[in-house]
Formats: C-alpha cells, structure tokens, sequence
C-alpha cells in the first residue's frame, strides 16, 4: 500500500488541476485498486511496480536517477487501465483480451474518450474536446517511453507528464467509483459463499427422484455410479488402452485432461448420472470449503441468445462475476454440461453454434476446472482433446441389482425375473435403466410386462395419468385431453426446436390451445400444465417446459404424427 505520507504528497502536487471531484477519495480507492490481488497472469505484478514507481518518485530523499527510471515505470500505464477494465467490466476485459485491442481501444472501452478523438495529436487541439482528454491524450503517447528520453527533460515537464498520468487514472476510478468500490469489498473479502445453490441443488434432486417414479416414491440412486469405457480413435487399433470404471473413479485419478464427454442413447442415465454428481459435490462442498464447486447446466434451456454460458454459470452461484472468473482461472468449479443434443435449433442453428463456441472458450481459457459433457451419440461434434466415453448398459450383475434395489414387492421381481429369462429382446430392453426402471413401476402397478420399449414407456406414462384420476379421485382431471394436449405439446416442440428444449410458458400455451381447437374440447390450461408437471411427465425450469426425458416426448411425437397420418 502507498504509504499515507506519499498520499499527502500526490494530492498536493494534483490539488490545483482537479477541482470536480474528490482527490482524497479518488486516491484511496486507487491505491485500494493498485494493491488488490488479482490471479490473472497479466495483471500481476502490477501492485508492486506502480506502488514502488510512486514511492521512488514522491520520496525527497530519492536520487534523480532512481526518479527517472520510475517515472518511466509510470508512463507505462496500461497495464493499470487493463486492471481498471477487469474491475469495472469483466466482459469488456475478455473482450479486450479476445480481440487484443490496444491502448486506445481500451481507453474508449472504459468511457474516457466519448467522443472517439484521434489522441495522437498536438496538445493544443484537444482544448474543449472533453473531460480531462488533454491528459489522457498525453498518457496515450507517453506509454513507451523509455528513461533514456526522460533524462533531458526539465523537472516541470517530468512532472506535467507525471500529473497527466496520475490525473487520468483518478478521473477513471472517480468515474466508476460506485461499482469498483463495491468490486473491492468483495475482492477484499473474497465472499464466496455458495451454499444457497449448494443447498437448492440437494433439494431440487431430492423433490426430483420422487417426480421421476410416482408409484414408488423416491428414486433410488444408489447405482447410479454408472460404469463408462473410453471410445478409443480408429487410429488406435489396441483395445486395451481404452480407460473404463465408474465416472466418479475416473474423474479422480485416470483423467489428467480434467474433461470428458458421457455418450449414450436416451434413457441410458446421462443426465441423472450428472445430476448425481452435482448433488453428492454439493453435499461434499457444504461439508468442506475446500471441495470443487458444482455447477449444472441444462444446455437445453438456454434459449436466450443473448446470455453468455459464462453469465448463466454467474447467476447460477449468484455470485460477482470477479469472483466467478477467478474461480474459473484458479479450477475451482466441476462444471456439468448436460445435453448438448438438446440445444435448441433456430432456423440458421446461430444459438446452436454460439454454444459450441462459448463451451470451447470455457475449456480454453480455463483449463483448470474438470468438465463433464453429456450427449448423444448422433449429435456430434469435435471438441479437440476431449476423451469420449460410452456409458455402458447394464450387466446381468447390475440388471440383478438394479431390481433388487429399486422393486420393493417381491412378487415384482418374481415376474420380471421370469419375464427377462424367458424374452431375451426385453433383457436387452431392461439394459437401459429408464427402460428398467418404468418397468418395474408398471410391474408393480398392473402386474403385466409389456414386451416392447414404446409399450413400457406408453404404459408407464398412461399408468400416471390414470392414477391421479382414480387414486387421488381427482374429478377435474380428464386422462383422454392429458393425452391431446401430451402429444401436441411433444409433435410441435419438437417440430419447432428439433429437440427436447426448454419451451416458453406463453408457446406452450399456444400449443395447447391450437390442440383443443383440433380436438374440439376445452382445459382449464394452467391447471392442466401444473398437473402434468406435478405428474413428472413435464418438469418447469424458470419458465421454460421440458419433458422429463426425451423417451416421453418420443413417444407422444409418435402418437400425435400417427394421428396426422391418419394411421
């Protein structure tokens, strides 16, 4: 920090040039700025130049050679400007750094050259131009200067130069003082306090697992630990180097590239297998501040176009973005981005590309964090240096677990038992657990096994409906219009998002009212959209509609389309 005597020095050298606004404030909170601790490779070291350059340069005692050299430290603003920028604005700071703008540029990012005038001129035209622009004007050309040149020149000039250097930098930080003071108390403080979305993550997954199987309650999760194998290159003709176990396993010691990509077929368990990761590292980051913080994306519901993957990470931890970019610098997240395949489609795939290049730039800029893409095996795309791995169906071993596990009435797993071991096309259907797991619910409620992977999941789904008409006796619910309005939402979604996408509440209402002017009946809408959702078949984000799985939406596209085709 520059000391209190060198800060009396500074104001009475600038009193007479700065009359509209406060010197003393203006100074603290740069010398706040300057000895900050910001762990972005080009802004470090800054704290200790510029603080040593003003000490040399204001202390009596310092010889004239000692002052030369750290006046020409000074000159050498723009490294302080860049650290201005990261403060104020970080996507302007990004920005910067993308695009690698210059000196100018920055100053016209942080708003001190309005007007966009040519600074590389005479002094003399700057007069009336603008606030302060005749200094910043002479900041600009003094940027490289050397102390050789500084040593002819007399001390008023020295000092004009060193006025103009110090005088930019206060108008700068008077101009934001708001937002850098309030950035400065939580880079001080270093307030990363999680636990909200720490907390609301746990409570989503548990209110979540009771959603996906009504009959039964609470899903269990205890194998969800699903067992994945590398998907080696065709250069590669070894299958033995191929890494294989449980994710978790994998992610702690066989994945030095810290990201990986989960294949797998819809209903195989990608989406839950990401869930249960960011809900068993919350639980582990409430216990230990220590532990990487978890962050689950939902690719498909960032429809906006107009909010950066960063910003959704940021309002995710509700935390400054400051904070959040050193978090991402220092590898301190475990970020879950599930469902590629899921991003919507617009007519030129424009949200579609941005995505793929924001999740790229996220794995360039900050290598640290360890990141888990899940996707489908016909969406692909090439993100360089990611291993790839598939998930694996389940074994006869796990197909054993996975019933004893999740069925609680014996005489389910008698039936389904004997169902698997005399239909080896069901054993492979019951390979994929949401295959399994609505298989047993429907065991468990009817006592019959239907043969075929449509007839489970339409079963299922119709299983739900009716038990909330004749279990709850709920007489407003009608399971014939559920039905029409299930497979209108399904076709046009998906007609008009090309995947299973978040979908805004006003278009979902517009789907359904085009289904009841179709069919020739009429809903209480919202009351229909809540049941549905209470049901677990449609599960609401934000605003935003989405069948719990693709499987669903699947299969009312298919009942819908058949009744179009009149089949």
């Amino acid at each position: 920090m520059i000391s209190k005597e060198i800060q009396k020095q500074i104001i009475e050298e600038l009193k007479t040039d700065i009359n509209d606004f406060d010197v003393n404030s203006a100074l603290d909170l740069l010398c706040s700025v300057l000895d900050c601790d910001i762990d972005v490779k080009e802004l470090l070291g800054i704290k200790d130049r510029y603080t040593h350059a003003l000490e040399v340069i204001f202390d009596p005692d310092s010889s004239h050679e000692r002052v030369i050299e750290s006046i020409a430290m000074l000159f050498k603003v723009e490294a302080v400007f860049k650290l201005l920028l990261y403060i104020i604005d970080i996507e302007k700071y990004q920005k910067m750094t993308k695009e690698n703008i210059g000196f100018s540029g920055i100053i016209t990012l942080l708003g001190l050259n309005p007007n966009n005038i040519n600074l590389n001129q005479k002094q003399s035209n700057y007069t009336g131009k603008g606030k302060y622009i005749e200094q910043i004007s002479i900041v600009y050309r003094l940027r490289n200067t050397e102390a050789h040149t500084c040593e002819s020149w007399s001390r008023k000039e020295l000092y004009t130069n060193v006025d103009a250097v110090l005088i930019s930098l206060l108008y700068c930080v008077d101009k934001y003082k708001k937002i850098i003071n309030e950035r400065m108390r939580l880079i001080n403080k270093r307030q990363i306090d999680v636990s909200s979305y720490m907390n609301s993550l746990i409570s989503y997954f548990k209110d979540k697992m009771k959603k996906y199987i009504m009959l039964n309650g609470e899903e269990n999760l205890k194998i969800v630990d699903r067992f994945i194998t590398e998907n080696i290159s065709d250069e590669n003709d070894n299958e033995n180097n191929g890494r294989s176990g449980t994710i978790d396993s994998l992610r702690e010691k066989e994945i030095p590239e810290k990201r990986m990509i989960i294949w797998g077929e819809a209903g195989t368990g990608k989406s839950t297998t990401l869930e249960y990761l960011a809900f068993t590292d919350a639980k582990k980051r409430l216990n230990d501040y220590n532990y990487k913080i978890p962050v689950l994306i939902s690719l498909g519901l960032l429809v906006s176009p107009n909010i950066s993957l960063k910003k959704y990470i940021v309002e995710k931890l509700d935390l400054d973005d400051l904070i959040v970019n050193e978090l991402l610098e220092n590898g301190e997240l475990n970020v879950f981005l599930d469902g590629l395949n899921e991003i919507p489609n617009d007519t030129i795939n424009q949200l579609k590309t941005m995505r793929i290049r924001e999740i790229r730039e996220l794995l360039d800029n900050y290598p640290k964090c360890f990141y888990i893409i899940s996707n489908r095996p016909d969406e692909y795309v090439d993100f360089k240096g990611i291993p790839v791995f598939n998930l694996v169906k389940l074994s006869n071993e796990q197909i054993e677990l996975f019933l004893s596990k999740n069925a609680d009435k014996p005489n389910t797993i008698n039936i389904i038992n004997n169902a698997i071991s005399n239909n080896s096309r069901l054993k492979e259907i019951v390979r994929t657990p949401l295959m399994f797991s609505r298989l047993i619910d429907i065991v468990d409620a009817t006592g019959k096994v239907p043969s075929s992977e449509g007839a489970i999941i339409g079963a299922f789904l119709d299983t739900l409906l009716r038990r909330e008409k004749t279990d709850k006796m709920d007489s407003n619910f009608d399971v014939r219009k559920a039905k029409y309005v299930l497979r209108s939402i399904a076709y046009n979604g998906l007609e008009d998002y090309a995947t299973n996408s978040g979908i805004p509440e006003e278009t979902v209402l517009s789907y359904m009212q085009k289904c009841m002017q179709t069919y020739g009946f009429n809903v209480d809408s919202f009351y229909m959209l809540d049941m549905l959702v209470q049901l677990g078949i449609i599960v609401r984000r934000d605003n935003l509609y989405l069948f719990t799985h693709q499987a669903y939406q699947d299969y009312y596209y298919a009942m819908e389309e058949m009744a179009i085709l009149g089949i």
